[in-house]
């Protein structure tokens, strides 16, 4: 099996040391970093801020590339050799106990290979050393950095206090909304933010294991962010598969295709709803939505401080002023507020329409799909899906990473991604066939991800693969016989 690179931490001093979790830490570097939480035209760029924040607490690290077949007491022996040859490890005093936490708080079984650990390729693990106390201490409680972004999450909020108006939203996507959920974790204090007097959004994750979790967001965020995300334990939650994404969204009464969107309800047990679909890049169109919101609402949101949030993980502040009057009236006249404003809003959001000589983007459309071709590049260079649209720009073998990342779960989903590779370096197809026959694909993807299968509308689609790759003498053996293939398991 091949080597993974890790990153070796230490962690190492008396029980005072230990005290909280090794997110802890970086709860208290981003309090100490004073423009973190910055909110407006100052705020630093979302990656930007958490890739200082890594330079900060990961700076007395190394790296170690180790077989996945070791086991986890060889990897402690490893990961100190090359702690004690950077000088990261002091050792003086009593040792009471070394060991292994991949920063969860939990220790490592020491038998156990890394691969049946979880550990993977980029993963953070600590040497934990612990030595005998040599002073007494009186010790505060560490702050806890899974509730800065728990709170964010729809069912763990806890109710606000009696009385106080709210607009409740929902943020849906899917996990193939890789941009958006990502923007959720960067972006966590400056959506914390935007639930202030009025506004409660909430987004719809699920819970995972730990080890299922990370590999998901190991391929899907940068290096820095996946480390510096796994300790604070924000990784811990996904968003859901595509398909049962989309059985959440029809339960709401929402046509699957507007995610990802926020969702404004009534209230809290109401039906009505307003749906803003999100288009282009999450930080800029959601700034310029909550922004529109506020707007209407005649409202001023306060300004998000972290050290503020932090202590208030700590003890909860139960002295809140209680407005009078109706939670549920407060809550359905602020809906009503937006609801009347809901055209002038979608108006604002709307992009305006670049001139030609100044576009940098040719856009195209294939049977309900969009696609965006950068200038100066051919739909023979680069394709890569994202939901319902199509960017090319990015390499083929990206694009079927992605499409079985988006389609994991469904029946013929490693045929679909053979077929789609073989359309996509055929020679003999145009572009312009070859990028609706890929749009095709992704339909058919699609159509088999829910419980019931569309099969005469499947087989129509994979009809029209099948006629037009008859055209193409350099695939048309081994697609025509992967079509035969899919469409055998439309009987099952």
């Amino acid at each position: 099996m091949k080597d993974i690179r890790l990153t070796v931490v230490v962690r190492e001093g008396d029980f005072a040391t230990f005290n909280g979790s090794f997110g802890s830490g970086f709860v208290h570097a981003m309090k100490s970093m004073g423009d973190f939480g910055a909110s407006g035209p100052e705020r630093p760029d979302g990656a930007e801020r958490w890739r200082a924040l890594a330079q900060k607490r990961y700076e007395k690290s190394t790296e170690i590339n180790v077989s996945p077949e070791l086991r986890v007491h060889e990897l402690q022996a490893a990961a100190m050799v090359a702690a004690k040859a950077k000088g990261l490890v002091f050792n003086t005093g009593k040792i009471l106990k070394i060991w292994l936490d991949d920063v969860t708080s939990a220790e490592l079984s020491k038998e156990l290979t890394l691969d049946e650990a979880g550990l993977g390729d980029g993963d953070v693990i600590l040497l934990c050393i612990l030595h005998l106390a040599e002073f007494e201490y009186l010790l505060g409680v560490a702050p806890n950095p899974e509730a800065l972004f728990r709170s964010l999450t729809l069912g763990t909020q806890s109710p606000s206090p009696a009385g106080q108006p709210r607009l409740w939203g929902i943020l849906l996507y899917t996990d193939s909304d890789v941009e958006m959920a990502t923007y959720v974790r960067e972006q966590f204090d400056e959506l914390n933010a935007l639930s202030g007097p009025l506004l409660r959004v909430f987004v719809l994750e699920r819970p995972e294991s730990w080890r299922q979790a990370k590999r998901y967001w190991r391929g899907n965020l940068e290096p820095t962010l996946y480390r510096t995300f796994a300790a604070l334990q924000w990784l811990k939650w996904k968003p859901y598969e595509r398909y049962r994404a989309y059985d959440i969204a029809r339960e709401l009464g929402i046509d699957p295709h507007l995610l990802p969107c926020l969702v404004l309800l009534r209230s809290t047990g109401g039906t009505s709803r307003i749906i803003f679909p999100i288009a282009g890049a999450p930080a800029l169109y959601l700034r310029r939505l909550f922004g529109e919101i506020i707007r209407t609402l005649n409202i001023t949101p306060e300004p998000y401080s972290m050290a503020r949030a932090a202590e208030r993980d700590i003890t909860p502040d139960f002295n809140v002023a209680k407005p009078r009057g109706s939670s549920s009236e407060g809550d359905r006249r602020a809906f009503d507020l937006v609801a009347s404003a809901e055209a002038r809003i979608k108006q604002a959001l709307e992009p305006h329409e670049p001139s030609p000589s100044k576009n940098t983007n040719i856009t195209y459309s294939f049977n309900g799909f969009t696609t965006i071709l950068s200038q100066g590049a051919t739909m023979s260079d680069n394709f890569n899906f994202h939901g319902p649209t199509t960017f090319i720009n990015r390499p083929a073998d990206t694009v079927i990473q992605d499409f079985q990342n988006a389609y994991s779960p469904i029946p013929g989903q490693m045929e679909l991604s053979k077929l789609l590779r073989l359309v996509l370096s055929s020679k003999d197809l145009t572009d312009a066939a070859r990028e609706e026959m890929a749009v095709t694909i992704h339909e058919v993807a699609g159509d088999l991800t829910g419980p019931q299968h569309h099969t005469e509308e499947t087989r129509s689609k994979l009809g029209k693969i099948k006629a037009a790759i008859s055209q193409a003498t350099d695939i048309a053996a081994p697609a025509l016989e992967i079509i035969a293939a899919i469409l055998s398991l439309l009987h099952h």
